[in-house]
């Protein structure tokens, strides 16, 4: 059952989904689907809301075609000190309630947190090192999560050419279904390896960023390859309550900090456990 459902905002229910996803597949035919991180550009999160809410066609295809071409686009100034506070609260409550577990996407999942140790890391896809929580939208205890971040969420969705409000009332048996996450990468040893995001749920990464190199942490982060294969900084360009996209095939991950944890948010709408040959997480091939 569904416990928290956002209020959909007028913007939305006519949203120009095919006008979009048809920017994307002209400028696919251009380029190809990119893989390197090219460039980068920053945008406020109330000019990227004013864009998407008027339906400014203009402006939306000035940015799929930046997109297209490999750019990382961050999104400045979305939530605020004290959202980030209030969600790392959250976070570390469901840490002391339960213990670390694991569950499947099936229907009834709970909320639930992960330690994935190094020595737990050889059983995923890709190898990663991090504190995780997952928080989906049907359960009791998720309420304040989606009410920080929805409209975030529902924002991104958008750009990628979907419907802003796409699978938010699906459960696991329906096949597709969205989950945030809340991450905490320890210091000197979290770490995400090299890998592509699925793209079948949505075309673009979605990622928050809680804390900020230099304040936070220091070394390390999250970078992306770039046209030579060297790896980009990216953590350069984000303040803490940032948040940042580009399209799934980009090939970026997550290196260990010297020193200080890492918070990271994460949006996904993913297949469930009910679906056969699951689009998942991809380690970059050598």
């Amino acid at each position: 059952m569904i416990t928290f459902y956002p209020k959909i905002e007028d913007w939305m229910k006519e949203f120009p989904v095919e006008l979009i996803d048809e920017m994307y597949e002209n400028q696919k035919k251009i380029y190809g689907e990119p893989t390197r991180a090219t460039n980068q550009l920053t945008i406020e999160y109330s000019e990227l809301y004013k864009i998407l809410s008027s339906h400014n066609l203009k402006e939306i295809e000035f940015l799929v075609q930046n997109i297209m071409q490999g750019y990382m686009i961050f999104i400045k100034n979305v939530l605020s000190p004290e959202q980030i506070t209030q969600i790392n609260k959250i976070f570390l409550k469901l840490q002391s309630d339960q213990p670390s577990s694991f569950h499947k996407i099936y229907d009834g999942v709970p909320n639930f947190w992960r330690n994935i140790t190094e020595e737990l890391a050889k059983n995923y896809a890709v190898p990663v090192v991090k504190k995780t929580s997952y928080w989906f939208p049907w359960n009791a205890g998720s309420e304040k999560i989606y009410e920080l971040i929805m409209p975030i969420y529902r924002a991104f969705k958008a750009l990628g050419g979907k419907s802003p409000i796409e699978y938010e009332r699906n459960i696991p048996s329906t096949g597709k279904v969205d989950r945030i996450q809340i991450v905490h990468y320890p210091a000197k040893s979290g770490q995400l390896d090299a890998h592509h995001d699925p793209k079948e749920g949505q075309r673009l990464i979605m990622s928050g960023y809680m804390t900020q190199k230099g304040r936070d942490f220091d070394g390390g982060g999250f970078w992306a390859l770039g046209a030579d294969d060297n790896k980009i900084d990216m953590e350069s360009y984000i303040s803490a309550g940032d948040f940042g996209t580009c399209y799934a095939e980009i090939i970026h991950g997550v290196d260990a900090t010297d020193s200080g944890d890492r918070g990271f948010i994460g949006m996904y709408s993913i297949d469930s456990d009910y679906i056969q040959n699951r689009d998942t997480t991809r380690v970059v091939k050598n």
